[in-house]
């Protein structure tokens, strides 16, 4: 199998893992964005929506990558695969890498 086949077969189970989860956030975000601008807009204050959208859109994604974090390490725990990761002869950020 080439290296292109195991990145894809790779892609491919990792869409699976956390398509749940990638819902739940971008669902989560569209809420609490359209909260904000509608709260925003009861109250009067239409010119200061942009700040706190923003900050909603900024910290949404680093909410899911610790998630989607938590969830692969929490699977390579379950799975086993993780004393196999420390048993490589190669430092752990290299692996990363």
């Amino acid at each position: 199998m080439s290296s292109h086949g195991v990145s894809r077969s790779m892609l491919w189970k990792d869409y699976r893992e956390f398509r749940g989860f990638w819902i739940a956030t971008l669902l989560l975000a569209v809420a609490l964005e359209t909260l904000t601008a509608m709260m925003a807009t009861r109250l009067g204050l239409a010119h200061f929506t942009l700040l706190p959208m923003l900050a909603w859109a900024l910290v949404t994604p680093g909410l899911y990558a610790l998630g989607c974090a938590a969830m692969m390490f929490a699977g390579e725990h379950e799975s086993g695969t993780y004393s196999f990761l420390q048993g490589l002869p190669v430092n752990p950020s290299r692996l990363l890498t």
